[in-house]
């Protein structure tokens, strides 16, 4: 997997950014996210919902209408790198992800 770089303020000062991922760093799934704001920073919680594994769970989210989504990290982001960081997602999402042409759904077929 290649990471996306972005711009950053050390960079404009001469300074190279060196990335280091430990070998012990957790990788979770997450298909959930929060984001929030204070004024002053963002709040990023990623999340996991885990599909119901039986019918008696199917059924008790059913009844409940509910579904547990299960923190796995919380990020705080500066204000000042939000942008950037924003920035960096959203381009390296739309470069990475095909785009649908015109009238095609999603598995292939035409409307």
């Amino acid at each position: 997997m290649e990471d996306a770089p972005m711009p950053d303020d050390r960079e404009a000062l001469g300074v190279q950014v060196q990335w280091v991922i430990p070998d012990n760093l957790p990788t979770s799934f997450v298909n959930n996210a929060t984001l929030s704001f204070d004024g002053a920073q963002f709040f990023l919680t990623l999340y996991q919902v885990v599909p119901p594994l039986d019918e008696a769970r199917l059924a008790e989210i059913r009844d409940s209408k509910r579904i547990k989504a299960h923190a796995v990290a919380r990020f705080v982001i500066p204000k000042e790198r939000m942008p950037d960081i924003a920035r960096m997602v959203f381009d390296f999402t739309q470069q990475s992800i095909p785009r649908q042409q015109e009238g095609e759904n999603s598995d292939g077929s035409s409307t």
